[in-house]
């Protein structure tokens, strides 16, 4: 005892004081511990409606993207009829230029 530093009996705690410092901890431990349910279920919501309005804007474009495919399979389908008539063509006019000239020479 006679190592320890002199002290006065006010700055020795009691049970009591440590009582109270525990009930005061524990009351601020369950303030911080609802302040973050708060914000968790806070940003539960917001992150809830980020995605309903993502999901809107996902439908959205995934509607266009289906409209443009729709439309270039139509524009090449008639692309391909065109290139068809074309090349049916060049096969006549080339049959007719073979007829003509086996008939021309003989």
């Amino acid at each position: 005892m006679t190592l320890l530093p002199t002290s006065v009996w006010e700055d020795v705690a009691t049970k009591t004081d440590l009582e109270l410092h525990d009930a005061l901890l524990k009351l601020q431990i369950n303030e911080v511990h609802n302040d973050l349910k708060t914000e968790v279920a806070d940003l539960r919501a917001e992150l809830k409606g980020d995605i309903a309005n993502l999901r809107t804007e996902l439908k959205g474009d995934i509607a266009d993207v289906r409209l443009e495919i729709a439309e270039l399979r139509t524009e090449m389908h008639q692309m391909f009829r065109k290139n068809y008539m074309v090349m049916i063509s060049a096969i006549f006019a080339i049959n007719s230029l073979f007829f003509a000239a086996t008939k021309y020479w003989g």
